[in-house]
């Protein structure tokens, strides 16, 4: 993978630096379809998020019936189309992540479905009612105790800096991957610091659990004894019924 896209949806407040703004879905679908991207790349997605329904604005979680609210089903008849189908085979993600609080396994699963292009590995996780994504921007901290922001600043460091700085990025490549997506080469560590959004930085996506920091890493999470035992709703309801909303919108 060597790009990635990311859209921030309703809300510019959920922005963790550079991203697409756009007012709802409709308008990620319209800017997309207007990417003619090829070979594999990442899609990132904030917007508010409770079990099984992403939304505009927090508030619309609880309104369902509300233009910003997208069930399953919205999702399926928003990006099912003829023509978003061929330009997803053609052209689209082969990772998305949705950085949404509390969306359980089987809305997840119909996200990637919709959105990634055949041939995509990727597995619906969930998270579920108490867990959420956080996400945090690191930076190189310089000898001057500058961040480094920037490839003018890059490129003024000495050898010793470049050096612990790409050892930092490769460990928390390692640990979290990028923009809560999985590993990066690491020949495309600087490239990606600086280049790809936020554009100056690295994102981690770690899970909280009412509203704090486990330090799990959100990629991979399922993978994680310890979310499993956490996150115990991620994998949505046990019987065929409709979640319950959270009393506190996200």
């Amino acid at each position: 993978m060597n790009h990635l896209v990311y859209f921030v949806v309703g809300d510019k407040k959920l922005n963790s630096g550079n991203g697409i703004y756009v007012k709802d879905l409709e308008g990620m679908k319209a800017r997309l379809m207007k990417l003619s991207l090829t070979g594999k790349w990442r899609l990132v997605i904030s917007i508010h998020g409770s079990e099984d329904v992403i939304a505009t604005q927090g508030g619309y979680l609880r309104s369902r019936s509300a233009k910003g609210a997208y069930e399953a089903d919205d999702l399926k008849k928003l990006f099912g189309d003829a023509d978003f189908d061929k330009w997803r085979k053609a052209h689209g993600p082969s990772w998305t992540t949705l950085n949404a609080c509390q969306v359980n396994l089987p809305f997840e699963k119909v996200l990637l479905t919709v959105l990634n292009k055949p041939g995509s590995t990727q597995k619906a996780q969930g998270l579920g009612q108490a867990c959420r994504p956080y996400t945090d921007i690191m930076y190189y901290i310089d000898a001057k105790k500058r961040a480094i922001r920037n490839k003018n600043q890059w490129r003024r460091l000495s050898k010793t800096e470049k050096k612990e700085m790409e050892e930092m990025l490769k460990e928390l490549n390692r640990k979290f991957g990028y923009f809560g997506t999985p590993p990066i080469d690491e020949s495309l560590l600087i490239h990606y610091y600086f280049e790809e959004e936020p554009l100056g930085g690295w994102p981690t996506v770690t899970v909280s659990y009412n509203r704090q920091d486990t330090g799990i890493s959100f990629q991979n999470r399922t993978q994680n004894a310890r979310f499993l035992k956490t996150c115990t709703k991620h994998i949505g309801p046990m019987r065929d019924h409709k979640a319950s909303v959270p009393s506190v919108p996200d």
